[in-house]
């Protein structure tokens, strides 16, 4: 199960003290003759927002309130929920059918908040950086379903086109987007002319600290070392600001077989080419320049990568 910390990104701010007090958040109740733990598991899942989106509850017209509940409890249910999604089989469909149910509660209770506040808790879980279960893959199906609906008012909606927009980008099982690089020996090329079987593709800043306990984590791996020193593996450390001295002086402490580079267009930072929300972004690619991983946990990487090799 994600263990999600406290998130306040995409807008959002925590409840303010001395809020008036709302309902508990109705949670599902599994019944007693399901006795089986993945019986009881897949129980919970399909039916855990049902309680919450009975129309025949009695839910006060409060503008400070989702649909009744407080906001802090309806954003710890979320948050269970997807915690518990993201062990399903499916969790895209799983959450794409929970938003077709959220749009339907709200046509039909006539409430203008509640996916507003569902479309933040989307955001906060599966596109927010510091999300520790940040996926696009889960998020483009409900982005899609909610924009489709017409569900999100015109000012909002604009935002989430652009987040969908930006989550297309370099989807797993597609060609990465070339772009031009330039290092620090003055050769300039594109990344779509490196031979290699795998390629890590690291974005990274000189001063992320994040950045440089992963290069430490690749140094240290025999097997990926192994694969690079072969040429089966290429590593690309990206930057892609304008501070060309502080990379200079970063490129140097950079081992001498990998790919350190800079974007001598400094176009790659506006997010129109690849949707780098934070920094460390980490791409797995292979020889066909397939993304295989997108913004991927260095762990999780390395772990597919060492199985391939």
């Amino acid at each position: 199960m994600v263990l999600f910390p406290v998130l306040h990104g995409c807008g959002t701010e925590g409840q303010e003290e001395n809020s008036p007090a709302y309902a508990d958040f109705p949670y599902v109740e599994v019944p007693q003759m399901i006795t089986d733990a993945a019986s009881q598991d897949r129980y919970a899942l399909e039916n855990y927002w049902n309680r919450f989106l009975d129309t025949s509850r009695n839910i006060p017209t409060d503008t400070a309130s989702v649909s009744g509940i407080s906001k802090d409890e309806f954003r710890k249910a979320f948050f269970i929920y997807a915690s518990m999604a993201g062990s399903s089989s499916d969790p895209a469909g799983l959450m794409e059918k929970t938003t077709l149910k959220f749009i339907e509660f709200a046509h039909a209770e006539k409430d203008s908040l509640l996916i507003p506040e569902f479309a933040e808790m989307l955001c906060l879980v599966y596109y927010d950086p510091n999300s520790p279960a940040r996926n696009d893959e889960i998020l483009i199906p409900s982005l899609e379903a909610m924009l489709g609906a017409g569900a999100i008012g015109r000012h909002e909606a604009a935002r989430y086109e652009r987040m969908l927009r930006l989550a297309k980008k370099n989807r797993p099982g597609t060609t990465a987007a070339d772009f031009e690089y330039a290092t620090i020996g003055g050769e300039i090329s594109n990344m779509h002319s490196i031979k290699a079987d795998y390629i890590i593709l690291l974005f990274n800043n000189p001063d992320c600290e994040a950045c440089k306990t992963i290069i430490g984590a690749v140094s240290q791996s025999p097997k990926i070392n192994g694969a690079i020193e072969s040429g089966k593996v290429k590593v690309m450390v990206m930057y892609v600001d304008e501070d060309i001295r502080s990379w200079s002086e970063f490129a140097m402490n950079v081992p001498e077989n990998w790919i350190t580079a800079y974007d001598p267009t400094f176009s790659l930072g506006n997010g129109e080419t690849y949707d780098l929300k934070a920094i460390p972004t980490l791409y797995l690619l292979d020889k066909d320049k397939t993304v295989l991983l997108k913004d991927a946990d260095y762990r999780i990487l390395a772990q597919a990568l060492e199985e391939m090799i």
